[in-house]
C-alpha cells in the first residue's frame, strides 16, 4: 500500500511539474503577447503625436490665407482636439499594457514558486521513496531471520 501511494505520489509530482511547465509557456506567450501590444500602443501613439503637430501647421498656416482661412481653422481645431483625445487615449492604453505587463510578471514569478514548491514536493516524495524501501528491506530481513528461527 505505501508502494502504491508512493507511486501514486510520483505520478501527481510528474502532473504537477508538467502544469508547472505548461503555466511557464502560457506566461512566456502572454508576455510576449503583451509585448507586442505595447510595441503597437507606442507606435500609434508617436502616430498620433505626428499627426497632431502636423495639424498644428496646418491650423496656423490655414489662419494666414483669406476669409475662408477661418472655416478651416475652426475645422482644424477640431482635428486637433480630437488628436489630442486620441493621444490621451492611446497614453491611458499605454499605461494599460503596462499594467497588464506587470501583471503577467507577478503571474510568472508566482508560476515559478508553484514550481520551486512542486520540486520539493518531488524531494520530499524521493525521501520517503527511499524509506519506504529502506522499511520494506528491513522488513524482508526480519521475516528471513524469524523463517530461520521458526526453521532452527
Amino acid at each position: 500500500e505505501v508502494g502504491r501511494l508512493a507511486g501514486t505520489l510520483n505520478a501527481m509530482v510528474s502532473g504537477l511539474s508538467e502544469l508547472a511547465r505548461t503555466n511557464r509557456a502560457a506566461t512566456a506567450d502572454l508576455n510576449a503577447a503583451a509585448a507586442e501590444i505595447r510595441a503597437s500602443a507606442q507606435e500609434q501613439a508617436a502616430s498620433v503625436e505626428q499627426q497632431f503637430a502636423a495639424v498644428q501647421e496646418t491650423a496656423a498656416t490655414v489662419d494666414e490665407i483669406t476669409h475662408s482661412g477661418a472655416q478651416i481653422s475652426k475645422r482644424a481645431t477640431e482635428v486637433i482636439a480630437t488628436a489630442q483625445a486620441t493621444a490621451q487615449t492611446s497614453r491611458q492604453g499605454l499605461r494599460a499594457v503596462s499594467d497588464t505587463a506587470r501583471a503577467m510578471e507577478a503571474i510568472r514569478e508566482q508560476a515559478e514558486a508553484v514550481a520551486g514548491n512542486i520540486v520539493g514536493l518531488s524531494e520530499k516524495t524521493q525521501t520517503i521513496g527511499d524509506i519506504i524501501e529502506t522499511v520494506n528491506d528491513i522488513s524482508e530481513r526480519t521475516h528471513l531471520l524469524a523463517l530461520n528461527a521458526a526453521i532452527e
